[in-house]
Order: structure tokens, then sequence, then C-alpha cells
């Protein structure tokens, strides 16, 4: 980034978590107040009260995923 150049970070629109135990995560995730907006066998999702979702996924899913 140069002088000329400016970048602002507004938001996180997508996060991805990787977990051993979908059902301890599906509880913990709705615990901090997030909501289930949907459920399958690979993937639980949820949406924060800003817009943002979150992803979670058994840990054999995540292998994949960029790492950065």
């Amino acid at each position: 980034m140069n002088a000329s150049t400016t970048e602002v970070l507004t938001a996180i629109d997508e996060v991805v978590y990787g977990t051993p135990d979908m059902a301890l995560a599906k509880k913990i995730f709705s615990d901090w107040g997030l909501s289930l907006t949907s459920e399958n066998e690979s993937e639980l999702l949820f949406a924060s009260g800003r817009g943002s979702e979150i992803a979670v996924r058994p840990g054999d899913r995540m292998a994949g995923l960029p790492r950065h």
C-alpha cells in the first residue's frame, strides 16, 4: 500500500471454522447469540446481528480451504 491508496476494513462477510464436534459447536455458537440459519451433516450456518455469516464444518472438510 502506498501513500495515495487508502483501504478501510469495514466488516467481515464470512468466517469458516472447522471442528471435530459439530454438536458442541452448534451449542457454543448458539450460546454466543448467533442465529442458526441452515444445518446439515456437512455444515452449520449462523448469522450475526450485523449480517456476517459464520460457517462451521467438520474438521475433515477443511482440508481444501486456503490458509492465510
